[in-house]
């Protein structure tokens, strides 16, 4: 692995900490799901590219337990509305929503 997820995960915290700025809470919630997921998916060996993401959700609840992958799945949706619905406005609660997911699930997922 030549890129390391953590990045976008650092990127995610350095751009959540604009919270006066829509966009960039938007995209600090994206970059920082992609970084727990890409980090997800090579620990858990997901090769598959057709439904990634609820194979990477399964195999996390597999590995980690249920309330993981209940979190890794509310972490998916809070991106897909940053990503996709103009509706309602992202806040810094959602950024401190998605922070708290990626700071509870990656240490979990490092030990796999």
């Amino acid at each position: 692995m030549s890129f390391d997820p953590l990045d976008f995960v650092q990127l995610g915290r350095q751009l959540g900490s604009r919270v006066s700025d829509e966009a960039s809470i938007r995209t600090a919630i994206s970059r920082a799901y992609y970084g727990v997921f890409l980090l997800a998916r090579e620990r858990t060996g997901t090769r598959s590219r057709s439904k990634v993401h609820e194979r990477v959700e399964k195999k996390v609840g597999v590995k980690i337990g249920t309330r993981a992958a209940h979190q890794f799945n509310s972490f998916r949706v809070l991106r897909c509305q940053a990503d996709y619905d103009l509706s309602p406005s992202m806040t810094a609660r959602h950024w401190q929503r998605a922070e708290s997911i990626a700071n509870h699930l990656l240490p979990q997922i490092l030990r796999i």
